[in-house]
């Protein structure tokens, strides 16, 4: 594999989790019910998960890897954003 792929993927991992882990730490919040869900995660999961797929495209298209493996991940960011932001008057 090439390094700068390497790197690449290497990069998008750590800021993907960096971003996660700050949501998960931010929204340790009591005053919610148990059964309620977060649709502002659903939205910024769904947002990482759509930069994820869009560089994980570009490199399918710029090297030699399967972009059929690609697009689900593209396509699980669409629908995990659309659903957060179409529940965004419950966002706390």
């Amino acid at each position: 594999m090439n390094p700068i792929v390497l790197i690449c993927l290497i990069g998008a991992i750590v800021i993907v989790a960096g971003i996660l882990g700050y949501s998960f730490y931010k929204d340790k919040r009591k005053d919610r019910s148990e059964n309620d869900p977060d649709y502002q995660l659903f939205f910024r999961i769904g947002m990482s998960f759509i930069i994820i797929g869009l560089i994980f495209l570009i490199l399918a298209f710029t090297t030699d890897l399967a972009y059929l493996t690609t697009i689900p991940l593209f396509i699980i960011g669409v629908i995990y954003t659309a659903l957060g932001w179409n529940r965004r008057d419950t966002w706390q």
